[in-house]
């Protein structure tokens, strides 16, 4: 696991809420279930019409200390905080208001020696989603860092908290310490110094899971599970890799630990160290997990002793290529797809997406182990297209038919659950915002709220940035289901100042909490105390080093307003020209200021920041953005590594590379180099490539692989940029596999032998593809009338994929006492050929 990251000093946490609704609990856990769906089905109040309304705004806005990365929860009347600084406090969830708060321990300092981290800091206290078990008063369940200074626990200890939500007191026989050595692997000892408590907590059959991954790949980290009984005892410690190795990080961009089911733990593994770390070499079966299980999705299952045992799990086959470009599974966490995501052929799915930005769907049942596909590819129910990669993980919304949101390092894509001919369920993308949007890395995976599965009551909503850094972030609302095929926009935005990454919104009673870093809970919701709107929040472009000013226009809403003073987030380039403002400044409703905003970039990119305007009501933030471009020239790559995937050799495969253009001049690509054997670029392509100022293209590559294999390598720009040397290369993963085969059993004759007239007996005829690729039924007839039929979907157009098998019933009833017969034909894009199955019975 390897975040790179930097974070600011402060934080804040913002509300929004619909009137006086009361602050019920959407859920008591990370993203609202064990599944991690992410999907609230209890908001009635949060409907598109109410959101939009001009009324719909700032609430409350209160001071906090620390950091929150925490998904804020509500139970038991209390909306519940955890910073970096070790702090816990209970709010009142309607006016923000501190009940109560509680600072446990001192913090620790991740950027010191050892370890010598800058993701987090200054501090790590209180990171992952705490759990909530509402019985009584309500228990909160929550992990913490000691730092120095503490008179009773060691520097980098982690402790299991159980705090009561009422008024924060610990529970009896807590807090507990978490260490020791594995039971999986007794020669793996925990030490805590090196470890990150990132995912959120998962609360099942009487005791608390925590995992745990490392603080940027530093010292001898490994992904551990530690399973806390609610009495505070430790049962079980479970490691991802042996002795003596490192790697396997569990960390899953802060999104929980899943469950489908007590006893039973889903997760996913970052990249390993060394071939003990991650599965390798020959096919390995999902029930017999091998002790290295880096780059994983793993099952857990609690056994009677009340240790844990890894029972079932899927790699990557090309794990290897993930570990060497860094591109973990684990910086996706999964979601258990409910049954209306299932078909009869699968039923139980799950999905999961990291950094290759690959959305793959499981089997919940035989989650693939590696390279059991055939050729050694993916056993895999579906894999979907190549798109930016993920830091968080998929949501849904399960009306309508069903639909997936999954917030990328560059986009917000939409999916939607379809089934194919054959039965099975797969996500095919329908919609994603635009880069203008500015949805980029450190946006939060999505939640939605919703009445039901009611149509047209869904919203989708996400912290959105530019970069994550937090710079200019926003609470963005869109409709839950877009119109495929056109951009994805939001409804309407909030500013939430700098926003801490990957953290999602948390949902209670009509209300959206989110937390960010410039320390204040402020809350939104309908009727407002202070109405303010901001137009003009985007300044265009100025080069690095070159000042440009701008107009952001605030404009009081329906009450009127004093401004004491405006601010910007500071060391981010933007700054208030207030010598030709006078303070305060006083607005009548529909009254309106131009505030000068003047922006010096200091390295090319997107930025963004927060403009705060400070008013007798508390302050109201709103995001504002510009381009930084280079002088000169200045080229940027998406995405890092360039997936092929499976591509059937001797045909072609294809994926593209976007080229953008971060700099003030033209860009120019005179040449591509170290192209391997069988990549080529598309055809028509004449160097060099001009791409303008601020704009991007598109580079199509080819690959035609000539034998079966896999490809490791990469491909060097030569450009008139000013860009570093490194970024000018990136790399290419894929297999080639053999072609779909279809085969047929019974292959050309099914028997029904004698049925009294008027019974019926079904047959099973299965269809299965023994080959690499998937295959697709050309032509597919079956008998229509008579005394045969079909009993199933499966039609023409329908899939098979590399491994699987469709199963067909027929039925034949026999109208009177004679022999009869009819045919199916069927021809697979495989080659082999057209199919004719001969069906015959008996009426007696």
């Amino acid at each position: 696991m390897r975040e790179r990251e930097f974070i600011a000093a402060l934080t804040t946490i913002i509300v929004l809420g619909i009137g006086a609704q009361s602050a019920q609990a959407g859920g008591v856990t990370n993203l609202g279930d064990d599944a991690r769906t992410g999907w609230y089905q209890d908001q009635p109040a949060l409907t598109p019409s109410a959101v939009a309304s001009p009324t719909f705004g700032q609430l409350f806005s209160t001071q906090l200390t620390g950091q929150i990365f925490a998904q804020p929860l509500v139970s038991n009347g209390t909306l519940l905080a955890a910073t970096e600084e070790n702090n816990v406090y209970g709010m009142d969830p309607a006016t923000g208001s501190v009940k109560w708060q509680r600072h446990l321990h001192p913090p620790f300092d991740a950027t010191a020696s050892p370890v010598f981290c800058g993701d987090l800091q200054p501090h790590i206290g209180i990171t992952s989603t705490p759990v909530i078990d509402p019985v009584g008063s309500g228990t909160a369940y929550l992990t913490s860092k000691v730092g120095t200074g503490d008179p009773v626990y060691a520097n980098g200890t982690w402790l299991m908290h159980a705090v009561d939500v009422a008024d924060g007191s610990e529970k009896p026989g807590f807090p507990v310490v978490m260490g020791g050595s594995a039971d999986n692997l007794p020669g793996v000892a925990f030490n805590g110094v090196f470890e990150l408590q990132r995912p959120g907590l998962l609360l099942q059959d009487g005791a608390v899971y925590a995992a745990f991954g490392g603080h940027c790949d530093a010292g001898l980290y490994q992904g551990w599970v530690f399973r806390v009984t609610t009495a505070g005892t430790v049962t079980a410690r479970w490691v991802a890799v042996p002795s003596g190795v490192r790697g396997g990080g569990i960390w899953q961009a802060g999104t929980g630990l899943a469950s489908d089911g007590d006893g039973n733990v889903l997760l996913t593994t970052g990249n390993g160290f060394g071939t003990a770390a991650t599965p390798h070499g020959g096919p390995i079966a999902g029930s017999a997990p091998p002790a290295g299980l880096s780059e994983a999705m793993v099952r857990l299952k609690l056994q009677s002793d009340g240790k844990l045992k890894s029972t079932d799990f899927f790699t990557p086959a090309n794990a290897a290529q993930l570990d060497e470009w860094d591109a973990d599974f684990a910086s996706g966490g999964p979601i258990v797809y409910p049954p209306s995501f299932g078909t009869p052929q699968v039923p139980r799915v799950l999905g999961a997406i990291g950094k290759s930005g690959i959305l793959y769907t499981l089997d919940r049942d035989s989650l693939g182990g590696f390279a059991r596909g055939v050729s050694g590819s993916d056993a895999v129910v579906d894999a979907g297209p190549q798109r930016f990669g993920v830091w968080g993980k998929p949501s849904i919304f399960g009306g309508d038919g069903g639909w997936v949101y999954v917030t990328t390092a560059g986009l917000l894509d939409v999916y939607r659950r379809v089934v194919d001919s054959s039965g099975i369920p797969r996500m095919t993308l329908c919609a994603a915002t635009s880069f203008e949007r500015q949805v980029g890395l450190g946006s939060s995976p999505v939640v939605v709220t919703s009445n039901g599965t009611a149509t047209g009551s869904a919203l989708a909503w996400a912290t959105t940035m530019p970069y994550r850094d937090g710079g200019g972030a926003s609470l963005s609302v869109f409709s839950g289901t877009p119109t495929c095929m056109t951009e994805y926009t939001p409804i309407r935005t909030w500013s939430i100042g700098t926003g801490t990454r990957y953290s999602p919104p948390g949902v209670a009673g009509g209300k959206i909490y989110v937390g960010n870093l410039e320390g204040r809970l402020i809350g939104f919701g309908q009727p407002t105390q202070t109405a303010l709107t901001a137009a003009g929040t985007f300044l265009g472009s100025s080069t690095v080093g070159t000042a440009t000013t701008g107009n952001v226009t605030i404009t009081a809403g329906i009450d009127p307003a004093t401004i004491s003073s405006f601010s910007t987030t500071a060391l981010t380039g933007f700054t208030v020209q207030s010598s030709g403002l006078s303070f305060p400044i006083h607005l009548a409703a529909g009254d309106s200021v131009d505030v000068p905003i003047r922006f010096l970039p200091t390295k090319p990119g997107p930025v963004g920041s927060t403009l705060t305007a400070n008013t007798g009501r508390g302050a109201v933030t709103f995001a504002i953005a510009a381009d930084a471009l280079a002088s000169g020239p200045w080229l940027k790559l998406s995405p890092a590594a360039v997936t092929f995937g499976s591509t059937v050799y001797k045909t072609t495969g294809r994926a593209s590379l976007t080229i953008a253009n971060q700099g003030n001049a033209q860009l120019l690509i005179n040449s591509v180099s170290s192209l391997p054997t069988g990549v080529a670029l598309q055809s028509g392509i004449t160097f060099p490539i001009h791409v303008p100022s601020g704009s991007s293209v598109a580079l199509g590559l080819t690959w035609k692989p000539s034998a079966v294999g896999s490809l490791k390598s990469s491909i060097t720009l030569r450009t008139n940029g000013g860009e570093a040397a490194a970024s000018r290369t990136v790399g290419l993963l894929g297999f080639s596999v053999k072609p779909g085969h279809l085969t047929l059993s019974p292959e050309a004759s099914l028997s029904f032998g004698s049925v009294k007239v008027g019974s019926h007996l079904s047959k099973t005829l299965v269809l299965r593809n023994t080959g690499g690729a998937t295959v697709t039924l050309t032509k597919y007839k079956p008998p229509v009338g008579g005394a045969f039929r079909q009993s199933g979907s499966l039609d023409e157009g329908g899939k098979i994929a590399p491994g699987k098998s469709v199963k067909v019933n027929f039925v034949f009833t026999p109208t009177f006492k004679n022999s009869v017969s009819s045919s199916l034909y069927v021809t697979g894009d495989d080659g082999s050929g057209p199919r004719v199955v001969k069906l015959t019975g008996r009426g007696v």
